[in-house]
């Protein structure tokens, strides 16, 4: 009876334990996902608004103004990647910074913008996801 208790606590305790590994090895990639998470909710919100026909210059600035910062914060978000993966990320940067450097003022000009800007994301995420 004694040997079924101690194996009953046994297995609780290591289920905890192991809980609380996965919780931490999960957490040490938080920021990269939050990154990513962030560059994609802006990038929909911008296609949803050129789809809808709706493109109001102050709302697509905010957009690409918070693009551009989360396109920085790639770098050192996955610090230790490959090299050439940084040669992406740089492109993106760049095409972002061109993109808030010149806003656009319509839909047809937005869409050619992130046309810009998601080619830049797909030829990375290729090669990188």
């Amino acid at each position: 009876m004694r040997a079924i208790i101690l194996l009953v606590i046994g297995l609780a305790v290591g289920a905890i334990a192991a809980s609380y590994a996965a919780n931490t090895m999960a957490a040490r990639h938080a920021y990269t996902r939050g990154v990513m998470a962030i560059m994609g909710h802006h990038v929909s919100a911008l296609g949803a608004q050129a789809k809808a026909g709706q493109c109001p210059a102050d709302a697509s600035l905010d957009h690409l103004r918070r693009i551009n910062g989360a396109a920085a914060e790639i770098e050192p978000a996955f610090a230790g990647a490959d090299p050439d993966f940084f040669k992406h990320a740089h492109a993106l940067t760049d095409a972002a910074a061109a993109t808030l450097a010149n806003p656009p003022a319509d839909c047809p000009a937005l869409k050619l913008a992130m046309a810009k800007v998601g080619e830049t994301c797909k030829s990375c995420h290729e090669l990188y996801r």
